[in-house]
């Protein structure tokens, strides 16, 4: 069964949300630099919630600007809701 959330009310600027550069147009989505540790190598790991909808033409390798700092998508990951989480690497 599909979500029927309205996902915009998260995606509100003065909330939790800030503008990528998506393909050359402002996108909100909610931006993570979260701390990881894979296989004992620490560092921060990049990634962007946004509407699908908002990034559906995005593919592995493509570009993104977030907060003056560039990324390229690393991977996708769809969530079947209308979510999308991009998970990004510095450019």
């Amino acid at each position: 069964m599909a979500m029927l959330e309205n996902i915009s009310a998260f995606m509100q600027l003065n909330d939790f949300a800030v503008i990528a550069t998506v393909a050359g147009l402002p996108v909100p989505v909610i931006f993570d630099a979260a701390y990881a540790d894979p296989f004992g190598v620490a560092g921060t790991e990049p990634r962007a919630t946004c509407a699908s909808a908002d990034v559906s033409t995005l593919v592995q390798g493509s570009p993104i600007t977030i907060g003056g700092k560039a990324y390229t998508v690393r991977d996708k990951q769809p969530d079947g809701t209308g979510v999308t989480v991009l998970l990004l690497e510095a450019a």
